[in-house]
């Protein structure tokens, strides 16, 4: 955790000078044909989006906004910009020579010009090439740093706005220093046939887990927090979760990433782009191992560093060679 609020000089004022002229190409991307996705799908759309801009060095990207809501299911025709969630500074600073993201505010103080991409391009510069960086990571587990892919360089230079970083704060002292954390990724929207189990299920298969410790559980979900919240309770399992009516769902979201990114031990689901890339940034920038997963009405062990999700986890032929059953493990793990 010291990594993630280590101190950086970020200032933006010699950035400018370079970063503004009639001889660029400033851009932007249309999230509203697939404002639904969650943040972090957005994140791996982000990460393609800085792929474009590498492949065209006349070419800026305005801060994106996000257009989803209260909720799930709401869209907020307002949204909520990346720097509303995010340290904008911060992000520019870690990605320093290597890619630069023009505030909103410039916009308008600068009197710039901005393209709309369609969503698309977002999807070609970052799913599609993701998914064959991941399996090319995947034959070199041990070898990858962060410099091996946009998307781990993206991930280690998210930091929560200082605002944010309170509220973090705030729950991090209601849940102590040591604690797990598990994304129940039981919402309504959840294809059954992506691991999807029920709440009851998943109650069930942390209380008679090696993993169930005593400590305090902090759970992250979309829906149903305090049947979950209930459920943990009647088995005298301490727990919480964040919650705050008054935020739009993607600064929830960071804010929840943030809390399951710094547990002792955390349990996802390996379908889930939220879950994979918690595995991922814990391993391979915070080498964190102590990550889980519940596929098959079973925890696991990830040893996949967060790699195995959708496409990238049905290109493998044995799936055994990077999980492991917790009930062949000791019950001292």
């Amino acid at each position: 955790m010291e990594k993630y609020f280590a101190y950086l000089d970020c200032t933006i004022n010699d950035e400018i000078e370079n970063n503004i002229s009639d001889n660029i190409r400033y851009i932007n991307i249309d999230f509203d044909n697939n404002g639904h996705q969650g943040l972090f799908n957005k994140i791996i759309y982000l990460s393609g989006l800085v792929r474009y801009c590498l492949k065209n060095k006349n070419v800026r990207l305005i801060e994106p906004l996000y257009k989803i809501g209260v909720n799930h299911h709401t869209l907020d025709n307002k949204g909520i910009l990346f720097s509303d969630i995010f340290d904008i500074n911060f992000f520019n600073k870690k990605m320093e020579n290597i890619f630069y993201m023009v505030p909103n505010t410039f916009v308008d103080k600068y009197n710039l010009k901005v393209e709309i991409l369609p969503h698309d391009y977002a999807n070609i510069y970052g799913w599609n090439i993701e998914h064959e960086e991941y399996i090319n990571i995947a034959t070199k587990l041990n070898k990858i740093s962060i410099n091996d892919n946009i998307l781990l360089k993206v991930l280690d230079s998210l930091r929560l706005n200082e605002n944010n970083i309170i509220i973090f704060k705030d729950t991090l002292n209601i849940l102590g220093n040591d604690y797990n954390a598990i994304h129940m990724r039981t919402e309504s929207d959840w294809p059954n046939d992506w691991e999807k189990l029920s709440i009851d299920t998943l109650v069930s298969l942390y209380n008679t887990s090696c993993l169930n410790e005593n400590k305090t559980l902090f759970y992250s979900t979309g829906e149903s927090h305090e049947e979950i919240k209930n459920k943990f309770n009647d088995i005298n399992i301490k727990n919480h979760t964040f919650q705050n009516s008054n935020l739009l769902y993607d600064l929830k979201t960071a804010i929840s990433y943030t809390i399951c990114l710094f547990s002792n031990k955390f349990i996802g689901n390996t379908y889930s782009t939220f879950s994979s890339l918690i595995s991922m940034q814990r391993e391979l920038i915070y080498k964190n191992t102590e990550n889980f997963s519940y596929n098959n009405s079973c925890i696991y062990k990830r040893l996949d560093k967060g790699l195995h999700y959708k496409k990238c986890f049905e290109t493998y032929k044995d799936a055994s060679s990077y999980v492991e059953i917790l009930d062949s493990l000791p019950k001292t793990y």
